[in-house]
């Protein structure tokens, strides 16, 4: 989870997933979600990391990252920014648009509809294999 804040998406995922990584550049935000009892199953990993600093794709890039909720920035320059990010961790498959009502996140979806797939109007992404890709 890209943008976890105080950690209420998190909970849910935790439900849902057997592992979550938990991304948010505030520490703070993790300590409130963690003494709320988000994580208390023991499958959250929390991590501070300014995701337009912090390498933070490369870090995570040895695991095993399917899922990519992405609630960051909103700006399209910032979204397009977390779309590559997420594009370069080999394992995703699907990404989660947190806030695609908002013209920037649908605007920077759009220009990178070259690389993914719009698959709801939710704004999910499914990463196009190279073979798949349409050439322009």
């Amino acid at each position: 989870e890209v943008g976890s804040l105080v950690g209420k998406t998190t909970s849910l995922l935790s439900e849902l997933f057997h592992r979550v990584i938990a991304i948010d550049k505030m520490a703070e935000n993790h300590q409130y979600a963690k003494q709320s009892g988000v994580g208390s199953k023991g499958n959250v990993m929390w991590m501070t990391a300014d995701i337009y600093r912090d390498p933070w794709q490369m870090i995570l890039a040895g695991n095993d990252v399917q899922f990519v909720m992405l609630d960051a920035g909103h700006s399209e320059a910032l979204v397009m920014a977390d779309l590559r990010a997420c594009l370069g961790l080999q394992s995703v498959q699907l990404i989660l648009i947190h806030d695609f009502n908002f013209p920037e996140v649908r605007q920077a979806v759009q220009k990178m509809s070259t690389l993914v797939e719009v698959i709801s109007p939710l704004g999910s992404l499914r990463y196009i294999p190279e073979h798949e890709r349409a050439r322009f």
